[in-house]
């Protein structure tokens, strides 16, 4: 196994990657990128870039790889999506867009490939504290003088007070799920919107 660079938001990067990899069994689609900015500043060149980044890339990739996944009759494709693909946040509405077409690939997606072993499912983490969380926290920590986890569960308590654990999630908690969605042991797990977000009410799926 080895790495491979190239920018999954393009259609260039994409073909990088078949190149180099042109089959696989498994594929998390975990690309994504945000930013807290209000919807009255986002121009249309932000709102394509979110598309491109956040969608278009898992599309092409689920394009790519799930025949040959059909032709084995086994395969796993995973979209990271989130709880912001359904409690659309004021504060992040073209991310929160984004991830709410994540789900609807994977619903969709898996709907194609009934009776084929080949699963799609999504993953929708809360809150969680990744490199990209810890540095949006950064400034109000340090003003704060809280640490980075401090700060981001003061953000769970505040911004999500439905939450029952009532903090920001661990990276290996999500990764735990995938594993398992990854696995042979998820066989009748397909189509599915899974939640590790520590139970946010406002989501009814």
């Amino acid at each position: 196994m080895h790495g491979v660079i190239a920018d999954l938001g393009t259609a260039e990067g994409a073909e990088t990657l078949f190149a180099a990899h042109p089959q696989t069994d498994i594929l998390v689609n975990n690309l994504g990128i945000y930013d807290d900015v209000d919807f009255f500043e986002v121009p249309d060149s932000e709102w394509e870039r979110f598309y491109d980044v956040n969608v278009l890339s898992g599309v092409r990739l689920a394009r790519h790889y799930a025949p040959g996944m059909v032709g084995k009759g086994w395969g796993r494709i995973l979209f990271i999506s989130s709880e912001s693909g359904i409690a659309i946040p004021a504060d992040m509405i073209n991310y929160g867009v984004t991830k709410a077409a994540n789900l609807a690939v994977s619903d969709g997606l898996a709907k194609r490939l009934a009776g084929t072993g080949v699963t799609v499912n999504a993953v929708l983490p809360g809150p969680t504290l990744t490199d990209g969380v810890a540095a949006l926290v950064a400034d109000a920590a340090q003003a704060s003088g809280r640490s980075i986890r401090e700060e981001a569960d003061h953000f769970v308590r505040n911004a999500r007070p439905s939450s029952i654990i009532q903090r920001v999630a661990e990276v290996d908690e999500v990764a735990h799920l995938a594993v398992y969605l990854a696995s042979p042991y998820s066989s009748a797990t397909t189509g599915a919107a899974l939640r590790v977000d520590g139970v946010v009410d406002s989501l009814a799926i």
